[in-house]
C-alpha cells in the first residue's frame, strides 16, 4: 500500500501526458507562405513528352496547399494568347479559428469542411487535366509563354512565392522580343527533351539558364522526364 501514492502520481502524469499529446495533434499546422505556380506544357510537334508531363502536373496539384494558386497553360505557336490558359486553380486559405481551444468542436467542423472543399477543388483540377486533348502546334513560342507568366506573376501579392514550371525542349522558333522580369521566381524545366547532339542540348540548357538568371530568377533547375519533380525542390 505504500506504493499507492507513487502509482497515483504515475497515472495522473500518464493522463495529462496523453491530453498534451492530443492537444498538439489537434493544433492547426503553422501557416506557410502562399504560392503562385505557373506550368506550361509544350504542345508543339517537336516535343514528344506531353502525356508524361501530365503526370508531373498531377503530382503538383496533389502537393498544393491552402492559399496556393496554379495556372496551367499550353505552349504553342502563339503562347501569349489568353486562350492558352487551360485552367486556373486557386485553393482558399484556411480560416484561422476564433478559439485556441483544441477541443472546440465547432472549430474542428469548420476545419474539416474547409479541407473537404480544398480536396474537392484538387479533384476537379485533376479531372480537367486528365481530359486535356492536345492540338499539336507547328511552332514553339517560349517567349510568349514567359511573357504571359510575367503578367500573372505581377498580379500576385508580393509575399507570394513564385514558381515557374516548363515542360518543353525549349526550342523557340517564333523569336518574339520580350523583356523578361523573373525577379525572385523559382524556375524548373521538367521533362526536358534532349536532342541527339549532347553538346547542343548542353548549350541550350546553359543559354536558357543564363537568360533566366539574368532576368532575376532565384533558382533554375533542369530535370529529365524520369526524374520526379516536387515543388519541395524549392525549399520554403
Amino acid at each position: 500500500m505504500k506504493n499507492q501514492p507513487l502509482i497515483l502520481v504515475s497515472i495522473i502524469v500518464l493522463i495529462f501526458g496523453c491530453q498534451d499529446k492530443k492537444h498538439v495533434d489537434d493544433k492547426i499546422p503553422e501557416l506557410k507562405p502562399r504560392r503562385v505556380i505557373i506550368i506550361g506544357i509544350d504542345a508543339t510537334g517537336s516535343y514528344k513528352l506531353r502525356e508524361q508531363a501530365k503526370n508531373m502536373v498531377a503530382a503538383v496539384i496533389n502537393e498544393l496547399e491552402p492559399g496556393d494558386i496554379l495556372y496551367l497553360r499550353f505552349i504553342n505557336e502563339s503562347s501569349y494568347l489568353d486562350v492558352n490558359t487551360v485552367f486556373r486553380l486557386e485553393l482558399p486559405a484556411l480560416n484561422k479559428p476564433k478559439s485556441d481551444n483544441p477541443f472546440d468542436r465547432k472549430a474542428k467542423r469548420l476545419r474539416k469542411s474547409q479541407i473537404f472543399h480544398i480536396n474537392s477543388l484538387k479533384k476537379e483540377g485533376l479531372q480537367r487535366l486528365a481530359d486535356i486533348k492536345f492540338v499539336v502546334a507547328k511552332n514553339t513560342d517560349i517567349y510568349g509563354f514567359l511573357a504571359a507568366s510575367n503578367d500573372r506573376f505581377n498580379l500576385a501579392p508580393q509575399d507570394f512565392k513564385k514558381i515557374l514550371i516548363i515542360a518543353s525542349d525549349l526550342k523557340d522558333n517564333v523569336r518574339h522580343k520580350v523583356i523578361l522580369d523573373l525577379l525572385g521566381v523559382y524556375v524548373a524545366v521538367v521533362g526536358f527533351q534532349n536532342s541527339k547532339d549532347p553538346q547542343k542540348s548542353r548549350s541550350l540548357k546553359n543559354n536558357w539558364t543564363k537568360k533566366f538568371m539574368q532576368s532575376g530568377a532565384a533558382k533554375v533547375i533542369f530535370l529529365s522526364i524520369e526524374e520526379r519533380f516536387s515543388t519541395n525542390n524549392f525549399n520554403r
